[in-house]
């Protein structure tokens, strides 16, 4: 079963998300904050943004737990908030603390299936180069006798 990657699994303070950011809490810095979400789509564990002023009539109506607004919006809402000069900005770095990015995995997975046709550059098969960064010696050799493949032989021609 894939991970849920759409929330993070014990939440953040508010607190230490304004913390983290360098914004300014203005409300319960105690709220558990476990999802980013648009402020149409939003529940009360998720925190949304307002940074363009042609959706401030969404932050009235939202049921986001928290918002992150700009100190002109601030007042527009009782919601606990994160005031900032660039809320998109924030957002993005928020977005980033619950949905950081996936690691690599060096190596070649055991399942891995290369077509006999296949051709692998030889700079890919340098121990030093970034393709083979982390494949044992065993796996580049692999790689090296695909690469090494005499293409396929034509199928016979059809008899007459």
């Amino acid at each position: 079963m894939e991970p849920d990657h759409s929330r993070h699994a014990t939440g953040i303070t508010l607190r230490e998300l304004a913390e983290r950011c360098g914004a300014e809490l203005a409300g319960n810095g105690e709220l558990m904050i476990y999802r980013v979400a648009t402020l149409e789509d939003a529940d009360a564990k998720s925190i949304s943004f307002l940074s363009n002023t042609r959706y401030r009539a969404q932050l009235a109506s939202t049921r986001a737990g928290a918002v992150i607004v700009a100190q002109r919006d601030a007042e527009a809402t009782p919601l606990p908030k994160l005031v900032t000069s660039n809320p998109y900005a924030v957002y993005a770095r928020i977005a980033a603390i619950f949905h950081p990015p996936a690691v690599a995995v060096p190596g070649v997975h055991p399942t891995a299936i290369v077509a006999a046709t296949a051709k692998v550059a030889a700079d890919f098969l340098k121990p030093d180069c970034e393709g083979a960064r982390g494949l044992t010696d065993a796996e580049i050799a692999k790689l090296k006798a695909i690469s090494s493949r005499a293409p396929p032989a034509a199928p016979p021609a059809p008899k007459p």
